[in-house]
């Protein structure tokens, strides 16, 4: 996997997947996650136009940790990257938590980042009230235990669960598949994707749960962008059976985007974006395409 060393010496690696020749996207993938996650099949991805390229977030795998950086300040990690790479323009897509990077990277890029698609995201949680639309008991203590600014706690928590993944990676994906029934398909369907979650998952813990603590912090309060400012087009995806966020959290984000588009997934999931089906109507809406008509 490909790094680039940043301006103030960090490191951080992305993952590169699709067509070589195809439109730049930059996928900021989710809380507990890497950018390795992804729909299994390159071939589908390369066929639907898209080279994607996916950043470990700070703290994940070996890219190095940012203790304190908020979302619109690690947007600066993404503009780097982008240059290295000589995209002059691209579109952005995140899911759960990297939904909130993607938008505040298209806050900080208003005239680079051409449109944003987003996969069951979390929402700005500027507002107690929204706390309730956390779905997962694990994440919705997490929550709690932000609000009362227990953070050796979250970090004590995270430290414990990563031995565990990264101990069993296989038992993770199970445990995970019976702790969140909508996504059991996701997880367990296809040897191939299971080993991807698998993969994902295990770069996601590498820093003992570094990085998720810090996209955890970066996440759960007000957002230091304005969702206002973002100007471009934007798709949001949500499975309405989604047993980690709940669908409302894409309502009020829609609400407060000056354009932006919700699109069902019936009976989906947190995690429905990486079967086939999805994937193509999720990639395709990061090029404009019509997601009715996928390749064969």
């Amino acid at each position: 996997m490909p790094d680039l060393t940043l301006k103030d010496g960090r490191t951080l690696v992305y993952h590169l997947h699709g067509s070589e020749q195809g439109a730049p996207v930059l996928f900021v993938h989710g809380i507990s996650d890497s950018g390795l996650i992804r729909h299994h099949d390159d071939a589908l991805t390369a066929s639907l136009g898209v080279r994607l390229i996916s950043p470990n977030l700070p703290g994940i795998g070996r890219s190095t940790r940012k203790r304190g950086r908020g979302l619109f300040e690690w947007s600066r990690d993404a503009i780097e990257l982008a240059d290295a790479l000589g995209l002059e323009r691209f579109a952005v897509a995140g899911h759960s938590g990297g939904a909130a990077h993607a938008l505040a990277l298209a806050a900080a890029c208003p005239h680079r980042v051409t449109r944003v698609v987003l996969a069951s995201p979390v929402g700005p949680f500027d507002d107690l009230a929204l706390d309730a639309f956390v779905v997962s008991s694990e994440l919705r203590t997490i929550q709690r235990l932000y609000r009362w600014r227990l953070f050796p706690v979250i970090r004590a928590a995270l430290v414990i669960l990563s031995f565990q993944v990264r101990r069993d990676p296989a038992g993770f994906i199970e445990e995970s598949a019976l702790s969140y029934p909508s996504d059991t398909a996701a997880f367990l369907e296809s040897p191939t994707q299971r080993k991807i979650f698998e993969a994902s998952f295990s770069e996601g813990f590498a820093q003992y749960g570094e990085g998720i603590y810090e996209v955890v912090c970066a996440s759960s309060g007000k957002w230091d962008f304005d969702l206002s400012s973002v100007t471009q087009p934007v798709d949001i995806f949500y499975g309405d059976t989604d047993d980690i966020m709940s669908p409302e959290l894409s309502f009020i984000l829609a609400k407060r985007l000056p354009n932006a588009t919700t699109h069902l997934w019936a009976g989906g999931g947190h995690y429905d974006y990486v079967k086939r089906e999805r994937w193509v109507e999720f990639v395709g809406a990061m090029v404009g395409a019509d997601s009715k008509n996928p390749p064969p």
